[in-house]
């Protein structure tokens, strides 16, 4: 019986990560939607100021 109940408190933990994570996940697809629409020159500044990878080596 203990152990029954550890493994549903279990799964209830798990089930509130994997909400959570979907909440982050949507938060940040809406913050990068947002960077995307909002600021197209600062967002090429950006990709110009990151070296190519050969460099990175």
């Amino acid at each position: 019986a203990h152990i029954d109940l550890l493994q549903s408190e279990n799964e209830q933990s798990q089930e509130q990560l994997r909400n959570q994570i979907q909440e982050l996940q949507s938060s940040l697809d809406a913050c990068r939607y947002q960077l995307e629409n909002e600021r197209p020159v600062q967002g090429q500044q950006l990709v110009c100021a990151t070296p190519p990878s050969d460099e990175i080596r």
